[in-house]
């Protein structure tokens, strides 16, 4: 309160040489005051805005890196999903040679979710099962020519072998 103001006047405040002097030496610290908050107001505004700006700056470039993630995750799925039609296609394969086109389905549908390991432990038993089956009576030539080729392998055929053991002093004659 300035002690010439009406207030002073009316409360009866009377105005010193002294008084006056720390008055004016307050004002003066007060107004030295408010010009440092205002610079400090002003330094404040300014770091906030670099602040902002740095936000800002930092928002875009995360929101290009999230642009580039997701881009690399979908290439990362169609190459997994390439890769996994790249296998199947190569399981059906082996499998088609392994026991014929017509089985192919049935069987891609069971062994087409089997680990590299498993898929290889049963394409090994088609195999060794194929080779057995080959091996087997059941699949050896039964017509003519399985009857000549077993008379040029012993030499003779069953009725010479027959007339043999029954007649056998004729059959060496």
């Amino acid at each position: 309160m300035k002690p010439d103001s009406i207030v002073a006047k009316l409360l009866g405040v009377k105005t010193t040489p002294v008084a006056s002097a720390e008055i004016a030496a307050l004002q003066a610290e007060f107004d030295a005051f408010k010009v440092s908050a205002e610079a400090d107001k002003a330094e404040l505004s300014t770091a906030l805005t670099t602040a902002v700006e740095a936000a800002t700056a930092l928002e875009t470039e995360r929101d290009a890196l999230k642009a580039q993630l997701e881009a690399l995750q979908a290439e990362k799925a169609e190459a997994a999903a390439k890769a996994e039609e790249a296998k199947l296609s190569a399981r059906r394969a082996r499998i088609e040679a392994a026991i014929g086109s017509e089985r192919v389905e049935a069987t891609m549908a069971v062994v087409a979710n089997l680990t590299d390991e498993n898929f290889e432990t049963v394409m090994a038993a088609m195999a060794a099962g194929s080779d057995k089956e080959a091996q087997s009576p059941l699949f050896q030539e039964q017509g003519v020519e399985a009857k000549a080729s077993a008379e040029v392998a012993n030499g003779e055929s069953k009725e010479m072998q027959l007339i043999k053991s029954k007649y056998p002093e004729k059959a060496t004659a």
